[in-house]
């Protein structure tokens, strides 16, 4: 339930930072798109077993296919790979604050780059690897950099409420033992 808020507070904030920075089409200006939705499953998805992290990877970009971006299994199959490429990386990676940004922005890299190699290889666009560098990349790494650090400090801020959460339910179910005397 909590990961369902988080993803949908990601998501919409999403929405909200692509109303304030539209995206243009023409080649000389510098395009942002916020990747704060992304950000939020990489991190929740970490800790959930394969098939668990592809199922909600698939449906989390299936959404984003339907709902957002209108487009059909791009995202979808994307984020697929994503989760995949993640069981390779989180097995090498500790749940600190430096390494949960790195990870973040580094699959918001491999991310953008399968959207620009399938669109550049079914000619949708023609842009060149250096011009999407220079007018999509860089500024997307950028601004998602200082984004992703909020989002990894709201999951961490997450996770320690459910873990406080939990603990108080422990504490409230707690049966003294030691106070109950067998009869016989």
């Amino acid at each position: 339930m909590a990961n369902g808020i988080f993803f949908t507070v990601c998501t919409l904030l999403d929405l909200v930072i692509s109303v304030l920075f539209p995206g243009s089409y023409r080649m000389n200006d510098l395009v942002f798109i916020s990747s704060l939705g992304f950000c939020s499953l990489v991190l929740v998805i970490r800790e959930y077993d394969l098939l668990d992290r592809c199922l909600m990877a698939f449906l989390y970009g299936l959404i984003v296919d339907l709902f957002i971006m209108n487009t059909f299994l791009l995202y979808a199959c994307t984020y697929l790979l994503i989760a995949l490429l993640l069981q390779l990386w989180s097995r090498h990676m500790g749940d600190s604050v430096l390494e949960s940004v790195i990870l973040c922005i580094a699959t918001i890299f491999v991310k953008d780059l399968l959207i620009f190699f399938y669109m550049r290889m079914s000619g949708i666009s023609e842009l060149s690897f250096a011009g999407w560098i220079v007018s999509y990349e860089f500024l997307s790494i950028i601004g998602n950099g200082v984004l992703v650090f909020a989002v990894v400090l709201l999951q961490r801020i997450k996770n320690d409420y459910q873990r406080m959460k939990a603990r108080k339910i422990r504490q409230e179910e707690k049966v003294r033992w030691y106070t109950l005397r067998s009869k016989k």
